[in-house]
């Protein structure tokens, strides 16, 4: 391992939820779901990332953005291990 923490260290997931939140929060993403009178778009656990958008485009807008962010910081998203969820509440086309 060249770079990163090891993920058995006690501080990793939660240096990896402050990292991940400050690249996030520059990626100026306003886009979300709204839950009640919440609005979420990000949801951070241990090391993974999970991006939440209305749409599909928004979505990919989203990750294009924080791709960048994250690109810029040195870092690169690993497509190979990344999935996509759609849920909705009107049956599609």
């Amino acid at each position: 391992m060249d770079a990163g923490l090891q993920q058995w260290y006690v501080l990793s997931e939660l240096l990896f939820i402050v990292y991940m939140h400050s690249m996030y929060s520059h990626s100026e993403i306003d886009e979300g779901v709204t839950v009640g009178s919440c609005m979420i778009n990000r949801l951070l656990l241990v090391d993974d990332l999970v991006l939440l958008a209305s749409s599909q485009q928004r979505l990919q807008y989203a990750l294009d953005r924080f791709s960048a962010v994250c690109g810029q910081a040195g870092m690169k998203i690993t497509t190979e291990k990344a999935e996509v969820l759609c849920l909705s509440r009107n049956p599609m086309q």
